[in-house]
């Protein structure tokens, strides 16, 4: 108790008293962590939090330079502006289902940072939330949110596709700025607007298909190179989309190359995870104190399983290694390497279930 600073009888936790921390483990009773309490603490690690735990201030981690995870309580319902910002090795946030708000800057220049999954009980995601998050591939976005505020995932270099849910409205100024890996956007009929360079230098994305209905467009909402399709004047609805994917699915061409094409996305999907995995345990054990070094020792222990599985099925067998790997929202990954395959190499279009189901959430 005597490593941090408390007010309100021990329900915020104010500060620390060593700004050289390494690892916090946060006691329960404590349900919030004030304004920039741990800023600036270039050696921490790791955090626990405790289970009561509801708001997490503004800049409480920011310049957390040697944070590599959180794991938040199922209790947190809002973090504050800037609370991770420029937390650079940052790599995974499990975001609880009851969080409520993410306000702006919130983790932007966590460059480590590879993917998100934001809950739908989300109905705040401030702007600059995820700008500079270099290393963020996946994303969907929850149904509850109406607007994508300006910049929210600007110059996220390595983002591929984005899947926006049923319900967002308006895409902000410079929402997608820079995105230049970007190569699927799925618009939801709800869409009303796209704001002035919401789409700006997506270098990568060729063409993008509008939504059906009346959709107010910013004269440069996307660069001079990008071919905008619509339907709007013989608009394909759900049914014919579903139709169509049918059709594809059923055709001698599509069920001849199938099997390639599914092969290739899982030895694609399973040399990233493959990677991924070898950088992890690249990295040296630091933790001194008992608790995390037990914890680091088992999760190591835990990937290094499952890459040894993985490398030993992946010559034979790439679906049973891309298995050993599947999580939370891997199937939108496979999704879009199955879409992007058949789109490139056989010209074929086809719609994921994501996109043909737009009222089902996919995990």
């Amino acid at each position: 108790m005597t490593d941090y600073i408390f007010e309100d009888g021990g329900a915020t936790l104010k500060g620390v008293v060593d700004k050289k921390i390494e690892n916090a483990y946060i006691p329960n009773g404590v349900t919030k962590i004030a304004d920039g309490a741990f800023r600036n603490c270039h050696c921490l690690e790791y955090v626990v939090f405790p289970q009561e735990l509801s708001v997490i201030g503004s800049r409480a981690f920011e310049n957390c330079y040697s944070l590599k995870r959180v794991n938040f309580p199922a209790s947190l319902t809002s973090i504050g502006g800037t609370a991770f910002m420029n937390c650079t090795s940052l790599e995974t946030v499990d975001m609880p289902i009851g969080l409520k708000e993410i306000s702006p800057c919130a983790f932007s220049g966590c460059r480590s940072l590879e993917r998100i999954f934001l809950p739908d009980e989300l109905t705040f995601l401030g702007f600059l939330a995820f700008e500079r998050c270099t290393a963020l591939r996946y994303v969907s976005l929850p149904k509850s949110l109406t607007t994508i505020r300006r910049g929210t995932f600007g110059k996220c270099h390595s983002l591929i596709s984005i899947v926006i849910n049923s319900g967002v409205s308006v895409i902000e100024n410079g929402a997608f700025a820079g995105c230049t890996s970007l190569q699927s956007v799925y618009l939801p009929d709800s869409l009303k607007e796209i704001c002035r360079g919401a789409f700006s230098h997506c270098t990568s994305l060729n063409s993008v298909k509008l939504p059906s209905g009346k959709i107010k467009i910013a004269s440069n909402a996307f660069d001079n190179n990008i071919i905008i399709e619509t339907d709007n004047s013989n608009p394909m609805n759900i049914e014919e989309l579903r139709a169509h994917n049918k059709a594809i699915e059923h055709s001698s061409e599509y069920l001849q190359i199938i099997p390639r094409v599914m092969n290739e996305v899982y030895s694609q999907y399973v040399k990233e995870e493959i990677e991924r995995s070898e950088r992890c345990l690249a990295r040296e054990d630091k933790d001194e104190d008992d608790v995390f070094a037990s914890l680091y020792k088992s999760q190591r222990e835990s990937v290094e399983k499952k890459l040894n599985e993985a490398k030993r099925l992946m010559p034979d067998y790439p679906e049973q290694a891309a298995q050993v790997f599947m999580q939370l929202g891997s199937c939108h990954r496979l999704w879009t390497m199955q879409k992007n395959i058949l789109k490139q190499k056989y010209g074929i279009t086809w719609y994921s279930p994501a996109e043909l189901h737009p009222e089902i959430k996919f995990d």
